[in-house]
Order: C-alpha cells, then sequence, then structure tokens
C-alpha cells in the first residue's frame, strides 16, 4: 500500500495578538489580548488621528463624562462590546462591513490602524468551522 503525503492540519491561533472588529452599525468588540492589553478595563474613550488614519482605545475610569462602556461578553465568548455609533459616524469611518484587524499597544493606546484592511470575521471564522467540523 502507499503512503500518501498527507500532513495533519492542526488548527493554529495566534495567541496573545489583540485584533479589534469594527462591525456594522458602529460596535467595535475586543478579542481577550486586546481586552487585557488595556487592563481589563470597565470604560475606555476614543481618539482619532484623521491624517494617519488611526483609531485608539485608552482606559478611563466610568465616570468621565466622555467615556464609552465596554460590555462583557456574553456566555461562551471571549469579546468585549463598546457601542461607537457616533464616533464612527461623525468621523464618517466605514460601517458596510465588519473588519476585523490587528491592534497594538503604544504606552497607554490600543491603537487600529484603519489603513489596513483587515479580515471579514465571519469569513475566517466560516473557513475555520470547515475544519472543526
Amino acid at each position: 500500500m502507499r503512503t500518501m503525503p498527507f500532513e495533519t492540519f492542526t488548527r493554529q491561533r495566534r495567541v496573545g495578538q489583540p485584533f479589534v472588529t469594527i462591525q456594522k452599525k458602529g460596535v467595535l468588540s475586543l478579542n481577550r489580548a486586546a481586552f487585557e492589553a488595556l487592563d481589563s478595563p470597565d470604560a475606555v474613550e476614543l481618539l482619532y488621528d484623521s491624517d494617519a488614519r488611526l483609531v485608539a482605545l485608552r482606559k478611563v475610569d466610568s465616570f468621565v463624562e466622555h467615556s464609552y462602556q465596554v460590555r462583557a461578553p456574553v456566555e461562551n465568548h471571549a469579546t468585549w462590546l463598546i457601542s461607537v455609533g457616533a464616533f464612527v459616524n461623525y468621523y464618517e469611518i466605514d460601517t458596510s462591513r465588519s473588519v476585523r484587524r490587528p491592534a497594538r499597544m503604544d504606552g497607554d493606546l490600543l491603537i487600529i490602524d484603519l489603513n489596513d484592511p483587515g479580515v471579514d470575521p465571519r469569513a475566517e471564522h466560516a473557513a475555520a468551522s470547515d475544519f472543526d467540523a
């Protein structure tokens, strides 16, 4: 019997890589690494660099007037949500489709580069689910 040159696929996740998804209708979702990079905030403030097209989040106290609440994940999900509709509308940030982008810390800022094309999180999840079956 001839041996075929198959290799075993083992699903690899980038542990520790912060990701932020800008969802349709102006919701940001943070993965666990992004949430922990911000020191597990109850609230954040939002910053925007229009020249560089960078969004930044910074942990603040929830009593800060311009803070945005970080909602805890629903059961069986490790995603934290922030409603940012007014922010994305004001800066005309495209939310016609959901886009997942890597994020990075710079001091106390979690930075998302809108120039990065990102990926459709549903397509990425669907592709991974094909292998989970």
